[in-house]
């Protein structure tokens, strides 16, 4: 019951709009039929009074990212997904170097 009234009173929509979601996959190879399957993205649906939900997913050597947004919060999805590239494309440089 305390659970309940405290995740009630934190999920509000006047201020809480984001849900994050880090999901473990596999992290060795993953065939199907004998094809590999490189790719795999978290797909998550909307909670009612959310603007964004984002995960992550492990796959293999990768980390995969996906955002679920609303259609009026597409330009800060779109802002957002630049950032993150930006953000591991200097990382991966870094690391190089």
């Amino acid at each position: 019951p305390l659970h309940r009234a405290l995740a009630r009173r934190m999920y509000r929509r006047d201020w809480f709009n984001a849900v994050g979601t880090v999901m473990p996959g596999p992290r060795r190879e993953v065939r199907w039929h004998d094809a590999v399957m490189s790719q795999a993205y978290p797909v998550l649906p909307l909670a009612p009074g959310t603007g964004l939900a984002w995960g992550a997913l492990t796959w293999g050597p990768w980390i995969t990212v996906c955002m679920t947004v609303r259609a009026d919060f597409a330009p800060l999805a779109d802002a957002l997904a630049h950032r993150m590239s930006t953000l591991v494309a200097d990382s991966a440089v870094r690391e190089t170097s």
